[in-house]
């Protein structure tokens, strides 16, 4: 299923679709995805989004190679795709440990629960702070040009 989600990810980059877009849309799905897995119990329900779930995996990886790609300077991605691999490595056997505890804890679903959660929050840390356009005049600007809220001292 993640090579369909690929797949269809190379598909949506091709009718322009930017690799932020994608990587906040397939983490979002994943996150709805998770939880649907956390409660349903019935065995059909829970298969399907069992397989909703790695499309949104396939999905993802492929915006994730986008980014990486796209913002690596030729001259050294070698080394940060090497990083990168070792950083999911390590995160999928550090993932794995922290599993037990909380499946002692909250049972299969919550795991799936705690996974979805921390799943938001670490995309909520990649998007991009949004940015408001404001009207308002400045000694240094002409009445009535566009400003952005980063160009405001917080």
């Amino acid at each position: 299923m993640t090579s369909v989600g690929s797949f269809f990810g190379s598909k949506a980059i091709g009718h322009g679709i930017s690799g932020k877009t994608l990587y906040f849309l397939s983490r979002t799905l994943l996150f709805i995805g998770l939880n649907a897995m956390a409660s349903l119990g019935a065995v059909t329900g829970y298969a399907a989004a069992y397989i909703f779930v790695y499309l949104f995996v396939g999905l993802g990886g492929l915006a994730e190679s986008v980014l990486v790609n796209a913002n690596t300077p030729s001259n050294v991605r070698a080394s940060m795709l090497s990083i990168y691999s070792l950083t999911v490595q390590a995160g999928s056997l550090l993932a794995s440990a922290f599993a037990v505890p909380v499946v002692n804890r909250f049972g299969i679903s919550g795991c799936w629960m705690v996974t979805a959660a921390l799943l938001l929050f670490s995309t909520l840390l990649f998007v991009p702070p949004i940015k408001i356009p404001l009207r308002c005049p400045s000694a240094n600007r002409s009445s009535g040009e566009v400003f952005q809220t980063s160009d405001f001292e917080m």
